[in-house]
């Protein structure tokens, strides 16, 4: 340990047993020494504010222990060469907390996020961030079960969809990104389906969308509308087939009335 004003126990002239000392960085440390070491139990209290109360080895955090932040945060868990590392819980000064797994400073490994807001996450993390699979809830009630990348959305996964309060569809299918694209099935709350190509969370590239009513579309998509070469068979039997603009017929087609 760094030199300091020493109160305590000796042994052959160095600190070992239950001592205190002020260091001249002006933090402190009182608790159990061994062979001129921090090591066993002791609380630690920096020039800033933050206090560690715990499990010491060798000079360095390890074992269970409590750290107050200076910024208000609290850290209670396990600690591995001066580490936050090992399984533990981090109550966020606003009230958020994280209780699973954590490695070199962040959280890694198997988690649950439960935000002051509502938000809620519950799955797997690595660097600090939601990546392999997990559970995630919004703040607005929209829910998604799947596969994470560094904090967003991506590979596979159901996606619950809401707005104001309310339930606006489901989406089945690959996401990049944070957001819809790659093959994918949406269903509607009325009935309507949708089977296809999206990209950048629209619908994109070739699909097939049926109404509640028994309309079926299948074509080509951009943007999210009906653009390119597509068959549209009306509820009634009616059919267009040819080209699509803007998510009107434009162009050359053929229209088949039903008998």
């Amino acid at each position: 340990a760094k030199p300091g004003k020493y109160q305590g126990e000796l042994k052959n002239g160095k600190r070992h047993g239950w001592g205190l000392c002020a260091f001249s960085d002006r933090s402190y440390y009182e608790g159990e020494w061994a062979n001129d070491k921090i090591d066993g139990e002791g609380r630690y209290v920096r020039p800033d504010g933050s206090t560690y109360e715990g499990f010491w080895e060798s000079n360095l955090q390890n074992g269970f222990g409590r750290l107050i932040m200076a910024n208000g945060d609290v850290y209670e868990g396990h600690f591995r060469d001066g580490r936050i590392d090992g399984y533990g819980t981090y109550y966020y000064k606003n009230g958020s907390i994280y209780d699973g797994e954590f490695m070199d400073d962040e959280a890694h490994g198997v988690g649950t996020f439960k935000g002051v807001n509502g938000e809620f996450y519950q799955g797997e993390w690595q660097v600090d961030k939601m990546h392999g699979v997990g559970v995630y809830k919004f703040v607005g009630g929209a829910k998604y079960r799947g596969e994470f990348k560094f904090g967003k959305m991506d590979g596979y996964g159901v996606y619950e969809i809401m707005e104001r309060g309310g339930f606006v569809g489901k989406y089945e299918g690959q996401f990049l990104g944070g957001k819809m694209d790659g093959l994918g099935l949406y269903f509607w709350p009325e009935g309507d389906i949708f089977m296809g190509e999206y990209a950048q969370d629209k619908r994109f590239g070739y699909g097939v969308y049926t109404s509640s009513r028994g309309a079926v579309f299948k074509g080509e998509y951009r943007g999210g509308e009906r653009h390119g070469w597509g068959e549209f068979v009306t509820s009634s039997g009616d059919i267009y087939e040819g080209q699509w603009r803007n998510d009107q017929r434009h162009g050359k087609g053929v229209v088949t009335l039903a008998e």
